[in-house]
Order: structure tokens, then sequence, then C-alpha cells
């Protein structure tokens, strides 16, 4: 079940990333953003 719900958190993410992409002009938040998003992804990864 950990599996499962970090392969779903990971696509939702994913997702998040590509409307961000899609919407954002500021390069510097999204960059900002991305790497948060993968710190806290591989936090939730070592958790389990």
């Amino acid at each position: 079940d950990g599996l499962l719900n970090v392969k779903k958190a990971k696509l939702m993410v994913n997702v998040l990333l590509k409307l961000l992409m899609l919407s954002s002009h500021h390069q510097d938040q999204l960059t900002k953003l991305v790497f948060h998003f993968r710190m806290s992804t591989k936090l939730v990864v070592e958790q389990f």
C-alpha cells in the first residue's frame, strides 16, 4: 500500500508540475517549486 501511495503521489506531482509549466511564466519560481517537490518526494520515499 505504501509503494502504491508513493506512485500515486509522484503522478500527482508530475501532473501539477506540468500544469505549472504550462501556466507559469516565472522560471525562477518554477525551478524553486520543482526543487521543493523533489525534496519532499525524496523525504516521503525515505520514510517508507
